[in-house]
C-alpha cells in the first residue's frame, strides 16, 4: 500500500489523503480505476486464449509426429 501511495506522489505530486474532492469525484476516480482493470482482465483472457490455442495446435503437431508410423531401417 504504501508503495502504491508513492507512485501516486510521485505521478500526481497528491496522495489519497487530501479534502479537495467530494464523496462523488472519489467514486468516479474508482470507476476510472475499475475500468482500467477490466482492459487489464480482457487483455490477459485474450492472450490466454491465445496461448491456450497455440499449446493445443502443438500438442496436435507432436502427437502426429509421434505417431507417424516408422520407416525401417
Amino acid at each position: 500500500m504504501r508503495e502504491r501511495e508513492q507512485v501516486g506522489l510521485d505521478k500526481y505530486g497528491k496522495s489519497i489523503d487530501r479534502n479537495d474532492l467530494k464523496p462523488e469525484e472519489w467514486l468516479v476516480h474508482l470507476q476510472e480505476e475499475l475500468m482500467d482493470g477490466i482492459q487489464y482482465l480482457e487483455r490477459a483472457l485474450i492472450k490466454t486464449a491465445e496461448l491456450e490455442s497455440e499449446n493445443y495446435r502443438l500438442r496436435q503437431e507432436n502427437k502426429m509426429y509421434i505417431e507417424r508410423p516408422k520407416r525401417p531401417l
